[in-house]
């Protein structure tokens, strides 16, 4: 499948493929805090997308702080040629101590904090990490658009449906399973349940949605020992 992401420019951020739809949840929108932030870069994934762990969060938040997150140095750049893939070092950018003091890494600097006393520094976890969101734009609260998926989440789903099928890849569900489940049962309707993947130690799911971490406390030693072990392997 074609990444739609590619036609995305600095003065045109939205898919036109999900124009109106934005558009229209937005003008019926009561609440604020659930309009969608057009005149943000879009972030439907992160990092190294052949990573062989693959961790599925629900959407980006917005803060207030993003425009001057920009400004970080060649921050804005490095999201833009995320979109198209095209990075080429440290593609999980939010780990990237360049981009200290943002919201990305200030996010998730503390969740990866338990891999880092285990000996995975975060140049290296840049690329040993794909991040995958359910919902690509930002908002300050999530609401699902009624009418199923926007056009550009297939590809999100395409390249979850990548990892299942990738015999040496683990799926870490940090938020939204159930949603998450619909949606891709939604276009891949013959392929397994969450519920199978979990029990066949395809897919591990956090124990607190809330505070995602990466930690022996939110996965459970075993899995936290299979993902740490997966992260120790050589460089892709």
């Amino acid at each position: 499948m074609e990444n739609p992401w590619k036609e995305i420019t600095e003065s045109r951020l939205v898919l036109p493929e999900d124009q109106n739809r934005i558009s229209d949840f937005n003008n019926r929108c009561q609440n604020e805090n659930c309009k969608i932030q057009i005149d943000l870069i879009p972030d439907p994934f992160f990092g190294n997308k052949d990573a062989k762990v693959v961790l599925l969060m629900l959407n980006p938040g917005f803060g207030g702080n993003e425009k001057c997150n920009y400004a970080t140095k060649n921050f804005k750049k490095v999201l833009l040629n995320n979109l198209k893939q095209t990075n080429t070092k440290r593609h999980f950018f939010s780990l990237d101590k360049a981009f200290v003091g943002t919201d990305a890494y200030n996010y998730w600097k503390p969740r990866v904090k338990e891999l880092n006393n285990n000996g995975m520094q975060n140049d290296e976890l840049s690329e040993k990490l794909f991040c995958i969101n359910l919902f690509p734009y930002h908002s300050r609260s999530y609401k699902k658009l009624p009418g199923g998926l926007l056009e550009s989440q297939k590809y999100s789903l395409f390249l979850l449906d990548n990892a299942i099928k990738d015999a040496n890849t683990i799926v870490v569900s940090m938020r939204s399973y159930r949603l998450w489940e619909q949606a891709y049962k939604e276009i891949y309707e013959d392929g397994e349940s969450f519920d199978n993947l979990l029990e066949i130690g395809k897919m591990i799911k956090v124990k607190n949605y809330r505070n995602p971490t990466l930690s022996t406390a939110n996965l459970g030693d075993n899995n936290f020992n299979i993902v740490l072990n997966k992260l120790k392997g050589s460089f892709i």
